[in-house]
């Protein structure tokens, strides 16, 4: 059985990914001449990814066995 705070951080972290996705389908869709909304978008996919790989490195540390199946 996984243990709870194991369950929590894969959810955070598939709801992060889902969202990074969002962003990257939404960075497709800026025009081209909208240079600072890009910057934004880029770097809210940033900080995801960012927030995604601390959240791994906490999963590692608490449940390894976890971690090696993502």
């Amino acid at each position: 059985m996984t243990h709870p705070k194991t369950e929590a951080l894969l959810k955070k972290i598939n709801y992060i990914e889902a969202d990074v996705e969002i962003q990257k389908q939404i960075l497709f869709s800026i025009p081209s001449d909208q240079q600072s909304e890009m910057e934004k978008t880029i770097s809210l996919i940033a900080a995801g990814k960012k927030e995604i790989e601390l959240l791994r490195q906490e999963l590692k540390e608490i449940d390894p066995v976890e971690y090696d199946r993502i």
